[in-house]
C-alpha cells in the first residue's frame, strides 16, 4: 500500500512482533514501511499509526496478556484479519 501511495506507512504492532520486524525493518525489505512503536512501555502504542498489526492470542510463557494491551481500550477499524495466525490488523486508531 506504501508503494502504491508513495509514501511510508506508519506501522506499530503487539510487543512479540518485536524481534521480527526489527529484523526485516533493519534489512531495508520494506522501504515504504516507518516503524512508529513507543519504546518506554512495550504494551503501549503510538496512536499515528497507520496500521497496527495486534496478536490476538495469549502466550502465557512470555507473559503476553491480550486483555491487558492498551489497544483494546482504542477505538479502532479493522482492516483485515487473519484468524488462524491470531492476528488482526487495525487502522483509525482513537482513543
Amino acid at each position: 500500500m506504501g508503494k502504491e501511495s508513495n509514501r511510508k506507512i506508519k506501522l506499530d504492532f503487539s510487543w512479540p512482533f518485536g524481534n521480527s520486524f526489527a529484523y526485516y525493518y533493519e534489512q531495508n525489505k520494506y522501504p515504504f514501511v516507518n516503524i512508529v512503536e513507543h519504546n518506554a512501555d512495550r504494551s503501549d502504542l503510538n496512536p499515528t499509526a497507520d496500521y497496527y498489526i495486534y496478536l490476538s492470542q495469549s502466550l502465557e510463557k512470555v507473559g503476553y496478556e491480550v486483555n491487558e494491551q492498551k489497544i483494546v481500550f482504542y477505538n479502532k477499524d479493522i482492516f483485515d484479519e487473519y484468524k488462524q495466525e491470531s492476528i488482526v490488523i487495525y487502522t483509525k486508531l482513537r482513543k
